[in-house]
């Protein structure tokens, strides 16, 4: 009993004896508690499972350039991505390197 738990949302008002909790889908999450709706998860995050309280950051040498995403895409060819939540491949490859999809550094170690 109580309110929605984190991870779920509760479409309707919900009973505080029977709440419908329904999981949140992957590409969005459901943060703290009593949540009535998902969240999409921001450009730069992702959740690729169903009942998520938070949403993971896109790892290094990937984007994720819309909301509501379920795994992230290879950084852009010709561009580096050495951080963390990229929406974008910002970072053009340095012009004496040649980068390929998914590139996360440019260091040659």
């Amino acid at each position: 009993s109580g309110p929605c738990p984190s991870g779920y949302y509760c479409p309707t008002e919900y009973s505080t004896t029977i709440p419908l909790a329904i999981p949140c889908p992957a590409g969005s999450h459901c943060p703290d508690v009593a949540n009535i709706k998902p969240k999409p998860c921001d450009a730069g995050t992702f959740a690729s499972e169903s009942g998520q309280s938070i949403c993971t950051l896109c790892g290094v040498g990937e984007i994720c350039p819309y909301s509501g995403m379920t795994e992230p895409l290879p950084c852009t060819a010709g561009y580096v991505c050495d951080t963390l939540g990229l929406s974008v491949a910002e970072r053009e490859c340095p012009s004496s390197f040649y980068c390929e999809e998914g590139t996360a550094t440019i260091d040659p170690d």
